[in-house]
């Protein structure tokens, strides 16, 4: 478990708590604002791709109105590998080009 807090008071949320895997994946988050309030709890599926976990789908609980449970789900489609020349990382390269 992993406490967070934003450094902008322009962040969309003031804190929250990730939970982490032994994998370095985050399982579950939840998201407060200034005052404390708890509101929105964030799910987070992975699945395999040539041996690494992608991210593969997540949901998100809206706390606000907990009568109402506003749900909604982010679905991520296929990924492929894609390599990038080292050139395209380098900042004098990417200028000129």
């Amino acid at each position: 478990m992993l406490d967070i807090t934003a450094i902008s008071r322009f962040a969309p949320y003031a804190s929250g708590t990730l939970w982490i895997d032994g994998q370095s994946l985050i399982r579950r988050a939840v998201y407060a604002l200034p005052a404390g309030i708890t509101v929105v709890r964030v799910q987070y599926r992975y699945k395999r791709h040539d041996g690494v976990a992608m991210l593969s789908a997540m949901k998100f609980i809206d706390l606000l109105i907990p009568a109402r449970r506003a749900v909604t789900r982010a679905t991520f489609g296929a990924s492929r590998t894609i390599h990038f020349p080292d050139k395209e990382f380098d900042p004098e390269y990417v200028l000129i080009h």
